[in-house]
């Protein structure tokens, strides 16, 4: 029956299991009163369990009387130290989360700055706001201007079949922010001496295999600051002739000009500059690139869910994008 309302309630499985711990029907004992003994009975049984003492934690069974009076009770009490994205082990046993957070401010209207333990630089002018992200994720470049909104700049190759850019790290080069990341690529070579192989075991042997012809790739990026915008500079350089798209998505209900619309979302600027428009705001990007026209590259991720501009080039590719703003 507990558990029954504790469901209805919205209450997670641990806070109903912690709720019937210690005898929480009695009505000697308050909400608040079995919540700090099912506390510390909590963390003791944890650290048991890491001891290896399994005996010595076990949850007792769900008693049944005033279930439904003391589960209201119970939640208004429990709604205090569960916030919302932490449960209530976490918070069990980390204590510091539960403490107020500190005041909110508003935010400046102009500032930079580096974020060095995620990899993300933010700026801000204003109604103008970018993003650069060097922390492993494939999106690294946003800006916002106005009404007008880039939700992300991507980079992929068709190299074998892991070619997304993903740097690992954000650098900086005077007032600009660099992007870097190396590839390989080998092709295997027969196993030696030739022998047959289960399809279970292909992962493992694939390892003893000897490497040739090993193919490199070494991607790099470069976003700064110009007038009146931003330049993005991508370079790919290493094996040649593969193709690779610049993916520029952006959000629903800007307005795109300049660019030749190959599907429902996506278009595809092969010279020239597009306009983006919105909210009395404009970005004006470019110049265009259309060297083939293969936006899906085998082994990227897949299209983000936007409005698309690609660019499309071959390796050894260096080409520069500037977004205007007006």
């Amino acid at each position: 029956m507990f558990e029954k309302h504790s469901r209805l309630l919205g209450l997670s499985r641990d806070v109903r299991e912690v709720a019937a711990f210690e005898g929480f029907n009695e009505q000697r004992t308050t909400a608040k009163t079995a919540l700090l003994q099912a506390r510390q009975h909590f963390v003791e049984g944890h650290l048991a369990r890491a001891r290896g003492d399994h005996h010595v934690f076990r949850w007792p069974k769900v008693l049944h009387a005033h279930a439904h009076h003391q589960a209201i009770h119970i939640r208004h009490v429990v709604r205090r130290i569960e916030p919302a994205g932490a449960s209530l082990p976490i918070c069990l046993l980390y204590p510091e989360l539960n403490a107020p957070l500190p005041a909110s401010s508003p935010l400046p209207e102009r500032y930079e700055r580096v974020f060095s333990s995620c990899g993300l630089a933010r700026l801000r002018r204003g109604e103008t706001s970018a993003s650069v992200i060097g922390n492993g994720a494939s999106r690294l470049f946003t800006l916002r201007h106005g009404g007008v909104v880039i939700e992300a700049v991507r980079m992929a190759a068709s190299f074998f079949g892991k070619g997304q850019f993903r740097p690992a790290s954000l650098g900086r080069d005077g007032a600009a922010y660099t992007l870097a990341q190396e590839l390989e690529g080998p092709y295997y070579q027969p196993v030696e001496p030739p022998r047959r192989v289960a399809p279970r075991d292909l992962a493992a042997v694939r390892l003893l295999r000897r490497k040739s012809e090993v193919q490199r790739m070494d991607y790099a990026a470069r976003i700064e600051q110009a007038e009146g915008g931003f330049l993005l500079r991508f370079s790919a350089q290493g094996t040649a002739h593969v193709p690779l798209a610049v993916e520029i998505a952006v959000r629903e209900g800007v307005r795109i000009d300049g660019a030749r619309r190959i599907a429902e979302r996506d278009f595809l600027l092969e010279s020239g500059y597009a306009t983006l428009s919105g909210g009395g705001r404009s970005i004006r990007i470019g110049p265009g690139l259309g060297q083939h026209c293969y936006i899906e590259i085998r082994g990227a991720e897949p299209l983000l869910p936007a409005q698309r501009i690609h660019l499309c080039g071959l390796t050894p590719f260096d080409h520069t994008i500037r977004f205007e703003l007006s």
